[in-house]
């Protein structure tokens, strides 16, 4: 399986849980490419909005086998991104 690398890393000041769907992220400086929030000089905001897991089940007839995929999507600092939770191979 092929991973995306992070190209860019923040620490953290604080996090803040608003409710089961979004998250706030608070750090010191801006990460390019990404929308968000500037709260005074020197403090940015980045709002995760998490939805809902989803499954899918793929098969293939012809050598008898099938995986079923767990995933979810999120919404991070105006772009769309989707997280492999899990994947289950049975035959």
């Amino acid at each position: 399986m092929n991973l995306i690398k992070p190209t860019a890393s923040r620490k953290l000041i604080k996090i803040k849980p608003v409710d089961k769907k979004v998250t706030y992220l608070y750090y010191n400086k801006p990460i390019t490419g990404l929308s968000e929030y500037k709260v005074r000089s020197g403090l940015y905001r980045l709002k995760i909005n998490v939805g809902e897991k989803k499954s899918s089940h793929m098969s293939d007839d012809e050598n008898e086998q099938h995986a079923d995929f767990f995933w979810q999507r999120a919404f991070v600092g105006g772009k769309y991104y989707n997280q492999v939770l899990d994947i289950e191979y049975g035959d």
